[in-house]
């Protein structure tokens, strides 16, 4: 009994022995050499002593993942049916702004609107030429009515509906005419004009104005209808296009995700060790010899550095300097913030 229990106890010497013999005892320190010379320490900080390069195995995650932008946003659209919809309203917002645009002609100056506002002008530019006394000792003054007249007849007046120009030629032209001629007549004053008959002639031009009402009201109610049928496509339009960018934005946080996990998994794989720093910035492990990749970050004021240090560990002792020499800085925050996020699992 008792040459069994030596020989197995032999048996777990020699085991440990040979074990002991496949490891090494790694010492490593940590420190950023900033722009004046002066070294900062990585103190307190973790590692990952890991068998395959992190950044490949993170870079492979979201390649297998996450598609092409492109090529996400047709898959989309062929599920919403979505080129078929916009070219649809589209072709029916185009025919809209044509008719638009030709109503509008219809009702500027050179059209049905312009045209029966200049008849209606050139009829009092007439009627005030011929029908005011210059030699009347009333303050009726020719060239002020002129002036109004004008400023409504070139565009220079802000009538910009039919309504709003009828009224001010009702109120301030033939209105101010027609108080005029009638004080005239109560004054029983005789001068060379008939005023009853021009007060006859500014009551016919009244009635064309009320009369083509109907017609420029038509033109312009069209208008409206027409801006709010292109409103109303230009609100679906915008409501399709941003129904696309959200099933966008939704499915690439989907293949994010996706990606992350599996960078987690594969990380949990590669990962033999983990250590971290003292306030010395210094550290030590006993590890089994090999090839391996030291992985830590760092962030030093508004700098960003990662290590993903190859290392080949074949002797019984191994001492390994982490400086600016063996990482990168980076200026990816998503990336930073990822493989920070996946460090701290390991804590």
């Amino acid at each position: 009994m008792k040459k069994y229990f030596v020989f197995i106890l032999i048996c777990l010497l020699i085991n440990c022995i040979s074990y002991a013999a496949k490891e090494s005892n790694v010492k490593i320190k940590a420190g950023i050499i900033l722009k004046s010379g002066d070294i900062k320490i990585v103190a307190r900080q973790d590692f990952l002593v890991t068998k395959a390069d992190l950044i490949a195995i993170l870079r492979t995650s979201k390649k297998n993942h996450i598609k092409d932008m492109k090529s996400i946003e047709e898959e989309i659209k062929a599920e919403m049916d979505y080129s078929n919809k916009i070219n649809s309203l589209q072709n029916e917002l185009d025919k809209y702004q044509d008719e638009l645009n030709r109503q509008k002609v219809l009702s500027d100056m050179y059209g049905v609107d312009g045209k029966i506002r200049k008849e209606i002008l050139d009829k009092l530019e007439k009627c005030i030429d011929r029908s005011i006394d210059y030699h009347s000792k009333e303050p009726m003054e020719k060239n002020f009515l002129f002036i109004k007249l004008n400023s409504l007849k070139y565009g220079m007046d802000n009538a910009r509906s039919y309504d709003e120009f009828r009224n001010k030629v009702k109120e301030e032209i033939i209105g101010p005419i027609e108080w005029f001629y009638k004080q005239q007549l109560e004054k029983k004053i005789s001068l060379t004009f008939d005023y009853e008959d021009q007060i006859k002639e500014l009551k016919e031009i009244r009635d064309l104005i009320d009369k083509h009402e109907p017609d420029v009201s038509a033109i312009n109610a069209k208008i409206l209808k027409l801006r709010n049928e292109i409103k109303k496509l230009k609100d679906e339009i915008n409501m399709l296009k941003n129904e696309l960018k959200s099933k966008i934005d939704e499915r690439l946080i989907f293949y994010e995700n996706k990606a992350t996990n599996d960078f987690q998994v594969e990380l949990k794989k590669a990962s033999s060790k983990t250590f971290q720093t003292n306030l010395n910035g210094e550290a030590s492990l006993i590890i089994e010899r090999g090839q391996y990749y030291i992985f830590g970050m760092a962030e030093i004021g508004q700098n960003k550095i990662i290590w993903n240090f190859p290392v080949n560990i074949k002797e019984k002792e191994h001492y390994f300097e982490l400086s600016n020499d063996n990482a990168f800085a980076i200026n990816d925050d998503i990336l930073f913030f990822e493989l920070l996020e996946a460090l701290k699992g390991f804590r």
